[in-house]
């Protein structure tokens, strides 16, 4: 399950940049910065993953085309399709798909948090 998670925190600018080896977690770093009201916080990974192409949704997209053009000839086009070739497909067809995307500027403006963990002040 996917939770999408909408967080504003508004902290104070430090004067001295964070360094990580001097702290021992979340809570030292931003103790200073985060009101006294506030028992914890969350932190997360953002991700922006592009949509895919599944390869069984390609080749029912083919078989389905096939036999609205050719009929009863193309009940077996596609049958023998192994999982390597349908690995192989799936990569091909995504990496043309991103390259689309990315050549047309065309990517989603939306993330994912994942990974999120509640750390208490």
């Amino acid at each position: 399950m996917k939770i999408i998670l909408t967080v504003t925190i508004h902290i104070r600018a430090k004067k001295r940049p964070y360094n990580p080896k001097s702290y021992t977690s979340y809570s030292e770093v931003f103790h200073d910065d985060i009101d006294d009201d506030i028992m914890c916080f969350y932190i997360g990974r953002i991700t922006s993953p592009c949509p895919k192409v599944y390869a069984d949704d390609v080749i029912q997209d083919l078989t389905d085309r096939a036999y609205a053009i050719y009929g009863e000839y193309a009940e077996s086009f596609l049958e023998d399709v192994n999982s390597k070739q349908k690995e192989e497909l799936e990569r091909a067809v995504n990496n043309v798909i991103q390259s689309w995307i990315d050549k047309h500027g065309l990517n989603i403006n939306a993330f994912l948090v994942e990974d999120v963990e509640q750390v208490k002040v």
